[in-house]
């Protein structure tokens, strides 16, 4: 009989390879590949689980029944551990799948540490749930464990962004010079009319089509294109480090536009 020690232990076995695969995948790939690639590992697991154990099991079980006979009780055990893994893994695939419009969680060093936190956190809201489902009264406590993880993922993602070295460029940058990076690199998002085709309108209203407006988010250039990269998205646009060091100085000189 497979018990739950069993079950937790076969978990945590495989959480802990899937946290070292995730390390790997971020030091191979790009941050946001690397999370595409974590999560359609986890997805073909869950798939794995339903079409070579759960559906299986539960074949042997219904012909057993038909023939007469009695099923083999390992084939409801079996099929009830994956289900229970798949239950848990939801939670950790739509983090993933929704983490691709939010940079701020695969572009930092601490990138596979963070997923690792937030997967963690995930399954403890899921059991929650499940307890509660069950008509028990769920443990309180798994809430304020579940902000934990969330908590120091925050942490690390502001400690990374605070401690990215400022790219400096070496000459005074003039503003001319710095509306030719925004045009080549961001506009293409960051316009009023994007011309790339995953946006209709620009992202977060966030526009770069007049002076006054690349002044207005010169904050937000420097923290996101300068400080971190997580700007432009998955460097699209292939900014090169010199831009970037322009911008940074253009902005760390106070912004000037004249």
């Amino acid at each position: 009989m497979i018990s739950v020690f069993c079950t937790a232990r076969l978990a945590a076995t495989g959480f802990a390879l899937l946290v070292l695969i995730t390390y790997g995948f971020c030091h191979v790939f790009s941050g946001r590949g690397a999370f595409l690639q974590v999560g359609a590992l986890v997805g073909s697991i869950m798939v794995g689980n339903v079409l070579f154990i759960i559906i299986p099991n539960q074949r042997k079980t219904v012909d057993a029944l038909i023939a007469g006979r009695e099923p083999d009780p390992i084939w409801g055990y079996q099929a009830k551990q994956r289900s229970i893994h798949n239950n848990y893994l939801t939670l950790p695939v739509v983090f993933v799948m929704l983490s691709n419009h939010y940079s701020f969680t695969y572009q930092t060093k601490w990138n596979w540490l963070i997923l690792a936190g937030v997967s963690v956190a995930s399954f403890l809201v899921r059991h929650y749930f499940n307890a509660m489902h069950t008509g028990a009264e769920p443990d309180w406590r798994l809430w304020p464990a579940a902000a934990l993880p969330i908590a120091l993922a925050a942490v690390l993602t502001l400690a990374d962004s605070y401690s990215a070295p400022s790219a400096t460029a070496e000459k005074p940058i003039s503003f001319t010079e710095v509306r030719v990076i925004v045009e080549q690199r961001c506009h293409v998002c960051h316009s009023a009319h994007p011309k790339f085709p995953a946006f209709s309108e620009p992202p977060k209203g966030v526009m770069f089509d007049t002076p006054s407006q690349i002044l207005q988010y010169s904050k937000q250039i420097f923290a996101q294109a300068v400080k971190t990269h997580t700007m432009p998205l998955n460097n699209i646009t292939e900014i090169t480090e010199a831009e970037r060091a322009a911008l940074g100085s253009w902005i760390t000189a106070g912004s000037r536009t004249n």
